[in-house]
């Protein structure tokens, strides 16, 4: 009943998300992904004035509802929205700079940003400021979520110019299609996960 009444409340990411405000699409992310989202807004692992006190506002039951929930929403493409693809966006996402110790996101984000679930997120068709966003807050380290600190790592070796390309990569894709709630380890890479 409560999960029905916090749906029922205009929730900004949806679908679609809502760009304009900074709420990036959460629909079709891998349930243990979203729901270690939520947990770290309760305890400050990851920063948001807007997020933290939502987060905090919620029993641990309605947080593991909302994640399941949000988790088997389809992803459709956002209306409206054209990003234009980035060649050295690509060579980054799929390849990686070793002059710059910056490893290929699709090792970790799956190919075609796909994600890997149960914890690692898809990126493909996210918008690209809550990209560029997210990997600033790698960067400067006001998001510290990552037990092994790679998304720091990496984030901290990518300039300005690399962090908007990766984002600008993505942006342009097509997101996936939701994976199932208890998927424990992506299966191998299936050309139709990723939309047409």
């Amino acid at each position: 009943m409560v999960l029905h009444v916090v749906l029922r409340q205009r929730v900004p990411h949806g679908c679609e998300g809502s760009p304009t405000i900074g709420a990036p699409r959460i629909a079709g992310q891998p349930r243990h992904y979203l729901l270690k989202q939520l947990e770290s807004y309760v305890d400050g692992r990851r920063r948001s004035p807007v997020m933290e006190p939502i987060a905090k506002g919620l029993l641990p039951d309605i947080r593991a509802e909302l994640a399941t929930h949000y988790s088997q929403v389809d992803a459709p493409v956002a209306r409206g929205t054209t990003t234009e693809p980035s060649a050295r966006g690509r060579v980054l996402a799929t390849i990686g700079d070793s002059q710059r110790r910056v490893q290929a996101c699709d090792n970790c984000h799956g190919p075609g940003g796909i994600g890997e679930p149960p914890a690692q997120p898809y990126l493909a068709g996210l918008d690209a400021k809550y990209l560029s966003a997210s990997l600033n807050a790698w960067k400067n380290g006001t998001r510290r979520n990552d037990a092994g600190q790679q998304m720091a790592t990496v984030a901290k070796a990518m300039t300005a110019q690399d962090i908007t390309a990766v984002a600008q990569h993505y942006a342009s894709l097509p997101p996936p299609k939701p994976w199932p709630i208890d998927v424990v380890q992506a299966p191998a890479f299936d050309p139709d996960r990723q939309r047409e």
